[in-house]
C-alpha cells in the first residue's frame, strides 16, 4: 500500500492550528520570557546546568526532530514503506551528510562557518513556516518578503549571542572546531569593529523588514488578518531578541533548539505526515505523536551511536591540548554540535522539499 503523496497547499493562509498546538507555542513564549527575566535579575547557573538542555535534546525533541526525515521523503514521493523504498530516499540523505563530514576533515573552520549559515537558514525557514501555519503570514505578500523574514528570524539565534556574548561564542566554536583541528579558531569574529558593523547592519535590516511589511491599512490587499500576522511576527521577534541578548548562549541555544525549533518542526511533521491534515493545520493527537516517536526511534539510535563513535575516534582530551577549555562539558558540546552540523545539511534539504510541496516559497500570494 502506497503512502499518499503530499500535495501543494492550496491555501496555507486560512488554516487554523489546533488548540493543543497553540497552547504549546504559547507556553514556549512564557518559558523564554521567564528565563530572560531570571537572567536580567542576575540568576547564574553552573556549567553543567547550562548544557542540560543540549544533553536532554539527545532524546527529547532536539535530535529526534529530524529522525523521521526518511518518512517525510517517502510520503512526498508516494512510496510504500519498504526497505527498498527507505534505502532509495536515504542514499542522497546520507551522501549529503558524508560530503559535509568530508568538508569538516578538509577545512574545519570553513565547515563551522557553513554550519552557522545552514542553521541560520534552517531556523529562519522554520519560523517562516510557523508564521504561515498560525496566521498565514499575510503581511508577507511576496517571495522576497518571506526570504527577508527568513534572514531576520534566523539571524536572532545565530547573531545576537555573538553580539552580547562574544567570548562564549568563540569558545563554543573552538570546542567544535578543535574536535577535528586542534589549532583551529574563528576568534576574528570577536573584533569590535566587525561585531559593531554586523550588529548595526542586522538592526537596520530588521527595522526595514518590519517597516516594509507593516500593513498600513486595516483592510489591506493582504486581508484583515495581515495586522494580526504582523503583530505576531514582531512579538516573537522581540521575545527572541530579549532571550538571546540576556541568556547564556549554551542555555539559550539548548532551550531554543528543543522548545522552539524542534517542537514546531515535530508538530508540523506529525500533523502533515501522520494525520492526513492540511499541511498548515498543525493539529495533533497522542496517537500521531506515538507514531512519530516509533518512526524516529531507529534513526535517533543510529545518531546516538554516531555520537559515541566520535568519542571513540577522538578520545576526550586527545585533541584539546590547545583548546580554551578541555572540560567534560566542552568535550560533549564540541562532539554533539559536530554531529548536529553533519546532520543539518540533509535535514535542510528535506525541509526545503516540505516547503516547496506546501507552497511556502511560491510567488506573490493571491487574495
Amino acid at each position: 500500500m502506497q503512502a499518499p503523496a503530499i500535495t501543494r497547499a492550496a491555501s496555507v493562509r486560512t488554516a487554523k492550528p489546533g488548540k493543543l498546538t497553540a497552547n504549546i507555542i504559547f507556553l514556549s513564549w512564557v518559558a523564554f520570557c521567564a528565563v530572560s527575566l531570571a537572567s536580567l535579575l542576575g540568576l547564574r547557573l553552573p556549567e553543567t546546568w547550562l548544557v542540560a538542555p543540549l544533553v536532554a535534546s539527545i532524546l527529547v525533541l532536539g535530535l529526534p526532530h529530524g529522525a523521521a526525515d526518511h518518512i517525510v521523503l517517502l510520503r512526498q514521493r508516494g512510496l510504500p514503506f519498504s526497505w527498498f523504498a527507505v534505502a532509495r530516499v536515504i542514499v542522497p540523505y546520507v551522501a549529503l551528510a558524508i560530503a559535509y563530514l568530508a568538508l569538516w576533515l578538509a577545512a574545519a573552520e570553513l565547515a563551522f562557518l557553513l554550519f552557522i549559515v545552514l542553521t541560520w537558514v534552517h531556523w529562519g525557514q522554520g519560523d517562516v513556516h510557523s508564521l504561515n501555519a498560525f496566521t498565514g503570514a499575510t503581511h508577507l505578500r511576496t517571495r522576497a518578503s518571506r526570504i527577508l523574514a527568513l534572514v531576520v528570524r534566523g539571524g536572532l539565534p545565530m547573531l545576537v549571542p555573538l553580539l552580547f556574548f562574544p567570548d562564549v561564542y568563540t569558545d563554543v566554536a573552538g570546542w567544535v572546531i578543535n574536535t577535528i583541528e586542534p589549532d583551529g579558531s574563528i576568534a576574528w569574529i570577536t573584533d569590535a569593529t566587525f561585531r559593531s558593523t554586523i550588529g548595526f547592519g542586522f538592526l537596520a535590516l530588521s527595522a526595514y523588514y518590519f517597516l516594509t511589511s507593516f500593513p498600513r491599512e486595516r483592510m489591506s490587499p493582504a486581508g484583515p488578518g495581515a495586522r494580526v500576522s504582523w503583530n505576531r511576527d514582531l512579538t516573537e521577534f522581540l521575545v527572541l531578541a530579549l532571550f538571546f541578548a540576556t541568556v547564556h548562549p549554551l542555555l539559550a541555544i539548548g532551550l531554543y533548539f528543543c522548545l522552539w525549533h524542534s517542537a514546531r518542526h515535530i508538530l508540523r511533521v506529525v500533523s502533515t505526515h501522520y494525520g492526513g491534515n492540511h499541511p498548515a493545520q498543525l493539529r495533533i493527537s497522542s496517537q500521531q505523536v506515538r507514531r512519530f516517536a516509533f518512526y524516529a526511534l531507529p534513526t535517533t539510535v543510529v545518531a546516538i551511536l554516531a555520537l559515541a563513535a566520535l568519542y571513540v575516534l577522538v578520545p576526550p582530551g586527545a585533541q584539546l591540548a590547545t583548546a580554551s577549555d578541555p572540560s567534560v562539558a566542552s568535550t560533549f558540546v564540541g562532539r554533539y554540535l559536530l554531529l548536529i552540523s553533519i546532520l543539518t545539511l540533509p535535514h535542510v534539504w528535506v525541509v526545503f522539499r516540505m516547503d516547496k510541496s506546501e507552497g511556502i516559497w511560491k510567488g506573490k500570494l493571491s487574495n
